[in-house]
């Protein structure tokens, strides 16, 4: 059975002007499921970041004195991070 969330998915990525993906929605709901298997179906790498109870992590999503979120996205280097559990 397809989830309709996935025909919406390969429409972004097939955008030739796609944004960076952020998909929210209520816990146990499969977005991390449909996530991983949409990466494994359309694309040859994927990169998966558990952002519970990491704290370097969660903070990309913090928000600034003016109700920003993402101030320090700019600076965020996913590739410096140590591999540990959750990474």
């Amino acid at each position: 059975m397809e989830r309709e969330i996935m025909k919406k998915l390969v429409e972004w990525k097939d955008s030739p002007d796609r944004k960076p993906l952020l998909l929210t929605g209520v816990r146990q709901c499969g977005k991390t499921y449909v996530l991983k298997d949409f990466g494994n179906r359309y694309f040859e790498d994927t990169a998966y970041f558990s952002f519970e109870g990491n704290r370097g992590l969660a903070s990309v999503f913090e928000y600034d004195q003016g109700g920003n979120a993402w101030t320090e996205v700019g600076k965020f280097n996913p590739f410096s991070l140590k591999r540990s559990a959750g990474v």
